[in-house]
């Protein structure tokens, strides 16, 4: 009876250990996987980490993480405690810049997790990664642009109802308004009343929340009371699964221009005024000659 347990004991382990055995086998074949010691000496990398790293295995075996870090991290207090805190059994995750065999420089999203005896100490310490290279060059790509728009542009968004979520410098200091003082707000607080109560501005934003893009431009009111022009655009935002979250305006102050060009429209309007009385003048004129000219007769 006790021999019958005792196999199926057995069997269960086997069968335990085959699953873990398969489950290791399938991340090891899809993630980069790389082990150390407490210590942080490599005992042994999968193909995906030396492909993703440029190596081959005879060139880790033995050596030092370090390898794959800048010279700054190598010698920082940071890296030092890195190590010490993986030592203690702590298990860390994070984005890591990493340096390949040749130098280049590549990002992983990465796991670090201490193993332990059946003593309980850390016997070694399981690297498992994910190349976001590509991922992080993107987002940086985005971040600079994003970073050239809010140089020289203003910026504000909004969630589908109107009101306010964030704005730039750009904005605050063309509308002469402080963050505290919007956030929270409706667009409205910069129209006039006129147009904020009309049919066309409640249709302005169900067009929006309808996922129209918006160019045009706008007659704006500043904290002061000022009119202001802008050259504006209104983009609907989406999320990840095709939801519209908020609407972002960028704008440019277009004031001075509209302002130069009304004052040339009034001084056209003017001059073409005067030749209409300078022809009517001319006329009168020429009409007093011939009497002139018929009493001289």
């Amino acid at each position: 009876m006790f021999g019958s347990s005792a196999r199926n004991e057995l069997q269960q382990c086997q069968a335990e250990l085959a699953a873990s055995q398969l489950t290791l086998a399938t991340i090891k074949q899809s993630m980069a996987m790389i082990e150390f010691t407490p210590q942080g000496e490599i005992l042994e990398a999968n193909e995906p980490f030396l492909r993703t790293m440029g190596y081959r295995p005879e060139e880790l075996k033995g050596k030092h993480h370090r390898i794959f870090c800048s010279e700054s991290l190598r010698s920082s207090a940071a890296y030092t405690q890195f190590w010490q805190r993986l030592g203690n059994g702590e298990s860390l995750s994070d984005r890591f810049m990493r340096i390949t065999k040749e130098g280049r420089e590549v990002w992983l999203e990465a796991s670090y997790m201490p193993a332990r005896d059946a003593g309980g100490q850390v016997s070694k310490v399981i690297k498992v990664a994910t190349d976001i290279t590509a991922q992080v060059n993107a987002e940086r790509q985005h971040e600079s642009l994003l970073n050239a728009i809010n140089r020289s542009m203003a910026v504000i968004e909004f969630n589908p109802r109107g009101e306010v979520i964030e704005a730039n410098e750009n904005f605050l200091q063309t509308m002469g308004y402080r963050l505290e003082e919007i956030r929270g707000k409706h667009h409205s607080q910069f129209c006039d009343r006129e147009e904020a109560s009309s049919e066309e501005y409640r249709r302005f934003w169900q067009r929006l929340n309808q996922g129209e893009f918006i160019a045009d431009r706008f007659k704006r009111i500043k904290k002061s009371g000022q009119v202001v022009w802008l050259r504006a655009t209104y983009n609907p935002l989406y999320d990840g699964t095709g939801t519209l979250y908020g609407v972002v305006k960028f704008a440019t102050d277009i004031t001075s221009q509209v302002e130069h060009r009304e004052a040339e429209a009034a001084a056209a309007q003017l001059a073409f005024a005067s030749a209409r009385e300078t022809d009517a003048s001319a006329v009168k004129g020429a009409g007093t000659v011939e009497e002139a000219v018929q009493v001289v007769r």
